[in-house]
């Protein structure tokens, strides 16, 4: 499935390939694909998302984010205000953005 939308051939997806994928409804989207998708970004594997470990999972390529771009990220999809995304708001924006 990465192979599919890393279009750049770096061997990592970054933000906008993963945006690719995710709104890729019969590649992605489904709840197993997506938690192991935030599982995988999780780094601390507290169970919730934060702006640093975004910024160092999609960091590496040519197409960094900048700190008010994932701050307003989070802050879409943060039902809770908690500032950090746990998995069931992840996975309901990810639908959203999919159109599901």
């Amino acid at each position: 499935m990465v192979n599919t939308i890393d279009s750049d051939g770096s061997g990592f997806l970054d933000f906008s390939e993963f945006m690719a994928l995710a709104t890729e409804k019969n590649l992605l989207v489904t709840k197993d694909n997506l938690k192991k998708a935030f599982e995988s970004l999780d780094i601390d594997k507290n169970g919730s998302l934060s702006i640093a470990e975004l910024e160092q999972a999609f960091g590496t390529s040519g197409h960094k984010k900048t700190k008010k771009f994932w701050m307003e990220f989070i802050k879409e999809i943060d039902e809770d205000g908690s500032g950090e995304v746990e998995f069931e708001e992840f996975f309901e924006g990810m639908k959203k953005l999919a159109g599901k």
